[in-house]
């Protein structure tokens, strides 16, 4: 979606976890994580960028954290 000298994508990236992330060790597991984006352009190039990405959930798919009520993660 753009307007102006503003452009908002939404994304969803997807791998396999097979290093130590964040301080996590490697699970192997698949994960999918969603993010997204808002950048400024002029010109034709970005001059500004923000960016939300579902952290939370990517340590759950993990299994980093846990939902509330679960037994305790681990790191």
């Amino acid at each position: 979606m753009a307007e102006d000298d503003l452009v908002v994508v939404r994304a969803t990236f997807g791998g396999t976890s097979r290093g130590p992330l964040m301080g996590a060790i490697p699970t192997g597991k698949s994960v999918q994580i969603a993010s997204m984006v808002i950048v400024r352009l002029r010109d034709g190039r970005f001059v500004e960028r923000w960016e939300q990405m579902d952290l939370l959930g990517l340590m759950l798919q993990l299994g980093v954290v846990s939902q509330p009520g679960e037994e305790g993660g681990h790191a």
